[in-house]
This record gives C-alpha cells, structure tokens and sequence, in this order.
C-alpha cells in the first residue's frame, strides 16, 4: 500500500536467494494500481524502488551491496559484460576497493570490447582515481590508463587520449613505454597534430633499436606525419622500409598497417595500380585478424583513394562499409568524414542538395569529436556545398570555422582548401581571386590524383559557364573527360598482381608460413589456373583449401576472380636443407578477352638456418610456481591457449594486441576439449572456462564483423596481466 517497512524490503534485498531481486528487474518498470483505505494509487515500482532504497541506512547497504556481489560471483563465473559490470557496481558500493578494482578493470575492458566506450571509460577513470599513489595497486593503475587511453582514442577523443597515452608512458618503462608512445602517435595523427606526432617519434626511435618491428613500427608513423606535410616521396620511402621489415619478419598484422600507408603514398606518386593494391591487400588481412577497427580505416582509405583516381562507384562502396562499421564500433569521426566524401561524389554527379544532405550529416558527426582534421574536411566540404546550393551566409559561416583552425591542419593538400576558396569567391561574384585559386587548387590536385583533378576542372567549367568565358570552359571540360576516360581505361580490363610473403630467416626443420596475395586491380572478371616456379628446396605440408598440390604447382579450386578482389594461398612448409634460396612463384591466369597470361611475384631470400634453441628469455616453459588445476580440462585448455599465444606471437611476430585470441570452438575442436566444459549450460560458461576465469587465466573480448550472432563472436585468450602467464610469454 502506500506505508512501507525498510528493514523487511532490505531483509529482502540481502537474501542469499536472488530469485526476489530476478522478481524485481522483470517488473521493475511495470506500473501498478494499488488500492488502499479505498483509495486507487498508481504505483511505478523503478520509483518505489528508489524510495526504498535511500531509506536503508548506510552500514546495511554496504553490507548488503557486499552479499550481492559474493553471490553474483559465486553462481556466475561467466565472462558475460553485464555480470562484470554489476560485480563492479556492487563492489564499488560495498566498498571494497580490491574487488572493485579488480572487476572494474574487467568491466573496462569487457565494455572497450563492446564498443561501449563511455561506459569504459567511467570504469577505468573509477580505478584510477582509486588507486591514487598506492604502490600495491602501480600495475592495476597503468592497465587502467592504457584502458582509458583505448577508450578515449576509440571515442574519436583523441586529445584526451593523447594525454593518457602520454601520462601512461611518463609512469611505465621498457615495452610499455614504447607501446604507449606509439598510440600516443596514433591518437596525435588523428587529431591533426603532426608536430606532436614527429617530437613523439624523436622520443620513441631510440627505445626502438634493439627490435626490427618496433623500428618499423615508429617509421611507419612517421611516414603517416609527412603524408599529412604533403611530403609524400619521404613518406613513401619511410612506408616502404617499414613494410620491407614487417614482410621480413612475417608480422601480418603489422604488414596489415603498413600497407595503409604504402597504398596511400603510391597513389599520390601517381602508381594507382600498385596503390590500389596495397589497400585492398591491407583490408584483406585485417579481416583475417579480425581487426573490424583498422579494417574500417582500411574501406575509408580505399574510398578516399578511388575518390582521388576517379572511380566514384567503387569509392561510394568502399565508404559505405566503412559508415556501416564506424556505427558498430561509434566511430563518428569516420562516420563523419565518410559522409563528408560521399558529398564530394554526389557532388560530381550533379546533385547539389543530395550533396548538402550528406555534408549535414557530416557535421552531425564531427560534432562529436575532436580531431580538428575531421572539422576541417566537413567545414571545406559545408562551404563547397552552400555556395553550390546559392546559401551564401551559411557558407561565409563555415568558411569563418574553417580559418579558425590551427594553420598546420587546414594546410593538408588533401582538404583542398584551395579549391574551396575558389568556389567560395566564386560564390560571392570575386571571379579574380576565384580563378587564382582555381589555378593553385589544379596544381595540388595533380599531386594527388587525376580523379580530383578532373573532378576540379569540371567544376571550373561551370564557374566559367556562369562568367560567360564559354570557350575557356568548353577547354576546362575536354580536358576533364579526357582524365576521365584515361582512368576508365587503366582499369578496364584485368590486371593481375601478385605479392609473396615469407620470413627472411627461418630454422631448419621447422615449419613456416608463407602466403601469396593475388588482387585483381580492374572493374573485369578474370580466371586463375595455377600457381608455378614453387622452389623444390621446401617441402609443403598444408595449403590452404582454394587450391591443391599437383606436380610442381598449385591449381586452382576456385578459379574466378571478381573485380577488385583479393585471392590469398597460405602455405605451411618445412625446408629440407640449409641454405639461401629464392623464391619467385609465377601466377598463371587468363584475362577478360580470354588471353592466358602470367604473372610473377616478388622475389623473396630466405635463408634456412642450422636449428637452434630459443633463448631462455624468450620463452620460459615453466612456471616458478606450478598452477594448481581443479580439472584436468581446464588445464588442458589452458595449455592450448598458451600455445596460440606462442604461435601468433613467437613464430608469425605479430603484436601482443592482437595475438592469442580463439573462439570457444576453436579451444573445443584443437584444444581436444569438450563443448560442454567451455559453454555449459545456454552458453554461461562451462566448466574449464569458469575455472580459468576464476584464477584470473584469460581475458575475453567480443570482435565484429564475424560469423556469430549479431555479427560478434567471443574469443578469449590468456590474461597477459597476470605475473603466473608473464613468467611463460616474458612479456
């Protein structure tokens, strides 16, 4: 009715049964009708709730807050988001600051994995104010600044991740410095910032000499600062000599990247073809990691660069999907910089208010961010777009945004800032000042690409269509088509390259992974045959189910190759003797008009080495302390999980990051457990993962862009936090 008793509703909550507080959720935003002393009272039970709730003196809400979260951890060891993150509630108002911290840090991270950054970043923020200077807690509280770091970069907040970074590598050393340094990179090139970003590689380069990827690594983001200075053949040498040692070290995931940045420069340098193919050859790769994140960026350079060459369709497509994953992982900067370029392309078509549409949406987008890069691409593109729409004073607005932006950023060739000031004159009847600028923008964009040069000159045409200066703009568009054609020519018909990867140095007897990347760069269908020249110094032991082993080559199982499509062969061998030897694989294929043709990969050297054992501190085998296993599956898994670590880690080098994660089927059919001790029941957990989970074994994340429901899978992998697994992996 409407008294209440809340000693009887807090002896309720603290029951060691939680069916009530089940009871409670189900109907927790139902609306009752309570009748009393022969009166009808509404009753909204989430506000009673409440009610009752402050009247529970402060020691029994502690006490009871406390049973709660001993019997959520009892009855549920699952590694399900919801559950850290009520542990953590829970333990944050019982007030014991160990636990709390403990689960905070696993609700952090649970959350950063589910895209839901916000909500990471309240819980790692709840343990660094926590732990404060406490010496007990130094490791939780540099694990918890990365996590905010993460959170904050994954937010499109890059400045208050570059002061996270920064402030975690003034607090770390060794390899978490260096690591912490590189995303503080990565967070400073985001923001615009690439005079940061370069003192930032001056500080890091020297504690990146003794590891060739770390070297890499540091050069790469480098090259990344000069593209943004439009120094793009210093930026190409730097992406190419990082590339050359990540291919030589055989870190996919590092080649993954680097390829990013090869395309880019490569495009700029006016090899479009072999530009075109470092990109979708990087997207590739990152969808073998699993990596949605980079993959993203992957499908946004890609649109960019088909953008600059000419091929709006394929550049329209490819920023799509990088608006359909921005939205899964909230990463309105891209979200807001796809629809800025997607402007730009229906721009191109005609459609002027189609255009404005998406420059809007655009700015929706960028309002929630703070790279000053993405500000500056939607202002150019906000100022184009209204004076192309006649809204002078909407466009006089965005242009006054756009000059109040730090100098170093709106000077990046590729915003084209000269361009819009040339329409913007244009706009408001200045034709002198807008042909000055027309000419400088058509110099810059033939250093970027033909596709915005033809794109400006066609715009030109209309500016001086509008002037009268009909036989100017007659010659402004003859020499647009012109590009335009050239570019349709370049990638009508089926052009086939092909890239090998193997590590430069590798051990006798010991197997190896090698791959060949075969990217059609054309808009026409081809067929592949066979793969030849494969050496006879190296004995294949597994190949991937596209083709199959016959004689001296691999045939084809599958034969078509779509337009712009990547075809990869991974191959297993063993070499059979010490030595040196060249691999140079030919790729025979047969063309749109039925020509057979061939194509030869890269040569690579490999030099098989005499076998030797691995240094005692790169991998330890043996705990200082053995682990004390309940069940033998549990430990079963467990070994599992240490050797996928190892070999994504020790044998293909890719980085900490990224390496050891497996889905729960994976541990079930090459771990040799059972399915029901890795899911149990309706998929909570089952035996082997609880027990791990408990002794603090392995961490879990969830990846999209995957099979699985909703398009995310879980994976675990060992908890590279915990001292027992650092004594095995050296971290």
């Amino acid at each position: 009715g409407s008294k209440f008793d809340p000693d009887l509703l807090a002896a309720v909550i603290a029951k060691d049964s939680l069916d009530i507080l089940e009871e409670l959720n189900t109907i927790a935003n139902a609306t009752l009708l309570i009748h009393d002393e022969g009166k009808l009272y509404r009753f909204d039970h989430a506000k009673y709730q409440e009610m009752l709730y402050e009247e529970i003196p402060l020691p029994l809400k502690i006490k009871y807050h406390l049973r709660i979260a001993q019997k959520l951890e009892d009855i549920n060891q699952s590694s399900d988001g919801l559950q850290l993150a009520e542990l953590a509630y829970h333990y944050v108002q019982s007030q014991n600051n160990e636990k709390a911290i403990e689960y905070s840090l696993l609700a952090g991270k649970n959350s950063l994995a589910r895209y839901s950054n916000a909500e990471a970043i309240k819980h790692f923020n709840f343990v660094i104010q926590t732990v404060e200077e406490k010496q007990e807690f130094v490791a939780e509280k540099i694990a918890a600044m990365e996590g905010l770091g993460d959170a904050f970069y994954a937010n499109s907040m890059f400045t208050d991740a570059l002061k996270a970074y920064e402030h975690l590598s003034s607090i770390a050393s060794g390899a978490l410095r260096l690591r912490a340094l590189r995303k503080a990179m990565d967070a400073a090139f985001f923001d615009g910032d690439t005079v940061h970003l370069l003192d930032l590689t001056k500080q890091a380069e020297p504690l990146a000499t003794d590891d060739r990827l770390e070297t890499a690594r540091i050069r790469y983001r480098k090259g990344r600062a000069l593209i943004y200075k439009g120094n793009f053949a210093q930026a190409l040498e730097d992406y190419e000599a990082a590339l050359k040692i990540s291919e030589e070290e055989y870190s996919i995931s590092d080649v993954a990247s680097e390829l990013i940045g090869v395309g880019v420069a490569n495009i700029y340098a006016g090899k479009l073809e072999k530009g075109i193919g470092a990109v979708l050859r990087s997207i590739a790769m990152l969808g073998e990691l699993g990596d949605l994140r980079r993959q993203m960026e992957g499908y946004w350079v890609a649109g960019v660069q088909f953008l600059y060459i000419g091929l709006g369709q394929e550049a329209s497509n490819m920023l799509k999907k990088a608006i359909e994953m921005g939205e899964k992982l909230a990463d309105y900067k891209t979200i807001a910089e796809s629809n800025a370029l997607l402007a730009n392309i229906v721009s191109g078509a005609g459609d002027t208010m189609g255009a404005l549409s998406k420059a809007l949406t655009a700015l929706e987008y960028c309002n929630k961010t703070e790279s000053k890069f993405t500000q500056a691409l939607v202002y150019n593109n906000l100022v184009r777009s209204y004076t192309f729409a006649g809204d002078l004073d909407q466009a006089q607005r965005f242009y006054q945004k756009l000059i109040e932006l730090p100098k170093e950023v709106i000077a990046n060739p590729a915003l084209f800032g000269s361009f819009t000031k040339a329409v913007f004159y244009a706009g408001i009847k200045n034709y002198n000042e807008s042909k000055r600028y027309f000419e400088e923008s058509i110099e810059v964009a033939r250093s970027i690409g033909p596709g915005i040069e033809a794109w400006q000159k066609s715009v030109y045409t209309l500016i001086l269509t509008r002037q009268g200066q009909n036989e100017a703009a007659s010659k402004q568009l003859k020499e647009s088509q012109k590009i335009f054609q050239g570019i349709r020519d370049r990638f009508e018909n089926v052009n086939i390259q092909t890239n090998l990867i193997a590590p430069k140095n590798v051990s006798f007897g010991k197997t190896f992974e090698t791959r060949i990347d075969i990217v059609n760069i054309s808009r026409a269908h081809g067929t592949l045959i066979k793969i030849e020249n494969i050496s006879p110094e190296f004995e294949i032991s597994s190949i991937s189910n596209n083709c199959v082993i016959k004689d001296n080559s691999l045939e084809m199982e599958v034969k078509g190759i779509k337009p712009l499509e990547v075809f990869t062969v991974k191959a297993t061998v063993k070499p059979k003797k010490t030595g040196i030897f060249n691999l140079n694989p030919i790729i025979a294929y047969i063309d749109d008009l039925g020509k057979q043709k061939i194509c030869r990969a890269n040569s690579v050297l490999v030099t098989v080495q005499p076998k030797a054992e691995l240094p005692n501190s790169e991998l330890a085998t043996e705990f200082e302390e053995p682990i004390n296993f309940n069940s033998k599956v549990a430990e079963q898994a467990y070994n599992f999980l240490v050797k996928a670590f190892k070999e994504d880690y020790v044998q293909h080098r890719n980085p900490q990051e990224t390496s050891g994660w497996r889905t729960l089927m994976e541990v079930v059919k090459q771990g040799q457990v059972s399915k029901h001790s890795m899911y149990g029941r309706s998929g909570c957990g089952g035996q082997a993962k609880r027990e791990l989970t408990k002794l603090g074994l392995i961490e879990t994340r969830f990846f999209s862009g995957e099979r699985g429901r909703g398009g995310r899978i879980q994976k675990i992998r060992i908890c590279l936090e915990k001292k027992k697994v650092k004594q095995i992996i050296n971290c």
